[in-house]
């Protein structure tokens, strides 16, 4: 009934609707810095209509910063004294701006205002960069930055640059704290002071943080371009050295085949090209098998295995002496880096005319080298594991402590042969005619010597307990002594008996 007889008197007066909502959903009024005033005139007609239905008591409350002080409650029978009225007013002149519900109205309101105005802006933004990049603008762009950083004025630029964003950052620490508080109201100068200073500090730190950032990126920046400058530094000098390998390639290439006005081999040019080929191998791990291929080429081509001269032996002033350019190439051979070879090729020195070539520690191992002449050749702890050395001719060959395990000696002929201190291991000696050969100290286990010919072979001292093949009438055509140690199924000639 009151809330009724409170809204019938109020129809009639000056008061706003959203004052007597207000009054409509409650039994008391509450004045504060919380409440949204109608204009004081509206509120004294409000509580003097109010004022006549005696028999009800409306409570007043104080709200707000008055809270603590002034909360107590107001009989009021009549109306709501004018002057207090007025004294709350007087201490809260814009009400309207301090409650809550219009403070948040207005940040949404403004929210949506700087989305609507942001979005578009992004979008345009957006719009225009792909049209940008579609059109090329920004390659274009990149290259006058590009060309402007290679330029004189570079250094002049960054330095502005530099200046620039420290005026701007002394700015910002003035004055954005200013921004930032001066939309408070109601603070004492000391507490604006403290605010901004406070503030000052953050942005303070924020800024230092980016200048730590920036500093990191241009440092990280710095080094990727020395690295892709040292880069492009080894990249270039590569290919330089490759142009020079090519050129060097080329005229030693030249140098192989030179001949004077007759015809006749210039040794000393031809010579030359085969050591630099030599070098260039050593130099160049894509063209050391190419090289090795052109030399062994070239021992095929220009040394090709001949008949042995009559009534000549090996050794003698008379007999023919190698090539010097065939003995140079076999040198760079026989020393050559096999780090980076292939393991599945082989040098090919196959039909060659090697006689009294000096090949003292040589590295031939698993080298073709069939039908090979190495007539009176010194190959002093030479490496042919593993060689093909089917028919091969080593009549006279000096092989003391050389390496020929694993190697095929099949129909070879090592007449007069020093073996001394030879690895034979496993070596295949099939049909080989080893006619006066020399075995003392060596190692023929496992050495296959199916038919093959010994006749008067030195056998003195070695172990033949492992040799494969082996026949009673082969040890009776060699010679040894009672330090000789045969397989189990064969017994002692007579005559090496003392």
């Amino acid at each position: 009934m009151l809330r009724h007889t409170v809204l019938t008197r109020l129809a009639g007066s000056d008061c706003d609707v959203f004052t007597r909502a207000r009054i409509a959903g409650h039994t008391s009024i509450t004045i504060g810095q919380g409440y949204v005033h109608p204009q004081a005139a509206a509120v004294e007609t409000a509580f003097a209509a109010f004022g006549e239905t005696q028999s009800k008591s409306v409570n007043v409350r104080l709200l707000g910063a008055q809270a603590t002080a002034e909360n107590h409650q107001l009989s009021l029978t009549h109306a709501v004294s004018p002057a207090y009225y007025s004294g709350r007013m007087a201490r809260n002149p814009d009400p309207e701006n301090s409650s809550p519900a219009i403070g948040r109205m207005a940040r949404r309101k403004r929210i949506l205002m700087w989305a609507g105005g942001i979005v578009p802006l992004a979008a345009f933004l957006a719009a225009g960069a792909w049209l940008a990049h579609r059109q090329g603008a920004f390659s274009a762009l990149w290259r006058e930055w590009l060309t402007l950083q290679q330029g004189s004025a570079w250094d002049g630029v960054v330095a502005c640059g530099f200046v620039a964003l420290g005026l701007l950052g002394l700015i910002a620490l003035w004055k954005g704290p200013q921004w930032q508080v001066a939309h408070v109201k109601g603070l004492e100068p000391k507490d604006r002071f403290d605010r901004e200073n406070e503030a000052r500090k953050t942005l303070a730190t924020i800024l230092g943080g980016i200048v730590l950032l920036t500093g990191g990126f241009f440092t990280w920046r710095n080094i990727k371009l020395a690295q892709d400058s040292q880069s492009i530094s080894q990249r270039a000098l590569s290919v330089a050295q490759e142009g020079q390998i090519t050129d060097r390639f080329t005229k030693a290439i030249e140098q192989l085949g030179a001949i004077d006005a007759t015809g006749k081999k210039k040794l000393e040019v031809r010579l030359g090209g085969i050591y630099a080929l030599e070098r260039i191998a050593v130099e160049s791990e894509r063209d050391h098998w190419p090289i090795v291929e052109v030399l062994c080429t070239y021992v095929r081509e220009n040394a090709p295995r001949k008949p042995h001269p009559r009534g000549l032996l090996p050794g003698s002033p008379d007999y023919p002496h190698p090539e010097p350019d065939a003995q140079a190439v076999l040198t760079a051979l026989g020393r050559r880096d096999r780090t980076h070879e292939p393991s599945d090729d082989r040098l090919n020195l196959a039909h060659t005319n090697l006689t009294q070539m000096r090949l003292r520690m040589a590295d031939l191992s698993r080298a073709i080298l069939v039908d090979a002449d190495f007539t009176g050749a010194l190959l002093y702890k030479a490496n042919l594991s593993g060689a093909l050395l089917n028919d091969a001719d080593f009549t006279g060959a000096n092989l003391t402590e050389a390496n020929l395990s694993g190697a095929n000696l099949t129909r070879a002929t090592l007449n007069s042969a020093r073996l001394l201190g030879a690895n034979l291991r496993g070596a295949n000696f099939s049909y080989a005619t080893l006619d006066y050969a020399l075995f003392k100290g060596s190692d023929p286990s496992e050495a296959n010597f199916s038919d093959a010919t010994l006749d008067q072979a030195d056998l003195t001292g070695i172990d033949l307990r492992e040799a494969k093949n082996l026949t009673q009438e082969q040890i009776e055509e060699a010679s040894g002594d009672e330090s000789t140690k045969l397989p189990t199924d064969l017994h002692m000639p007579k005559s090496w008996k003392k």
